[in-house]
């Protein structure tokens, strides 16, 4: 599993989760900004340039869930 960081669940889980489903890879750097993760924002951003692939559409729905999982 991935070693994310964890989320306050509300509100913050819920708008990664919307966003990550409704434009691909914005909810991962919402996530990034709120937690300052450098990481994070690497991938929100690979995220985006991969979604036309359709490669970064799924990485992206998937990350959602798993810090919407993991948020507390």
């Amino acid at each position: 599993m991935v070693n994310l960081p964890s989320l306050k669940r509300k509100p913050w889980g819920v708008i990664v989760l919307v966003m990550n489903v409704f434009l691909p890879g914005t909810g991962t750097l919402i996530a990034a900004g709120n937690m300052e993760e450098t990481r994070l924002f690497v991938h929100g951003l690979l995220q985006i340039l991969t979604s036309i692939l359709l490669v970064g559409v799924l990485w992206s729905w998937i990350w959602g869930v798993l810090l919407f999982v993991k948020s507390r």
